[in-house]
């Protein structure tokens, strides 16, 4: 897989906040999801639910039994960097985070989202590469940096 292929062409896809309710942005992207027809295993991370839209939910991420290439992480946000490690440690490869209280909200929010792109750049550099994918990670975070204004 190239560097952005786990984000673009997921083979699986865990939504943390899936909602039994469809008409939250959690139970929306569920929804969507399914209803467009996603090849792949979708997983809904919800502590307080076994089933979310009648499909079987896992408490954490670190609970789903196969692999999670894309995570869409769908909570608030002082709960994010807690998720963003699960993630890490479960070898999730990329993610997206739909979520208030960063740079938006001033200058502890963009604390908080400075504390987690800079977590999330080190988890892409640290998962599990092949030979020479070193260096083409090393390239991913420069760019990453270099589009954040880092």
């Amino acid at each position: 897989m190239g560097d952005l292929d786990a984000l673009l062409r997921p083979r699986s896809i865990a939504v943390i906040g899936a909602s039994r309710r469809r008409d939250s942005i959690g139970g929306a992207i569920l929804r969507n999801l399914i209803d467009q027809g996603f090849q792949g295993p979708v997983y809904p991370i919800n502590p307080n639910a076994p089933f979310v839209q009648s499909i079987p939910a896992y408490p954490s991420v670190a609970s789903v039994p196969g692999e999670v290439e894309l995570a869409i992480i769908v909570i608030p946000a002082d709960q994010v960097m807690e998720a963003a490690r699960s993630c890490g440690e479960k070898g999730v490869r990329a993610l997206i985070v739909i979520s208030a209280g960063f740079k938006e909200t001033g200058e502890e929010g963009q604390k908080r989202e400075h504390a987690l792109v800079e977590r999330t750049v080190l988890l892409v550099a640290g998962c599990k590469r092949r030979e020479g994918q070193r260096t083409r990670d090393r390239r991913l975070e420069l760019r990453l940096r270099d589009a954040l204004g880092e």
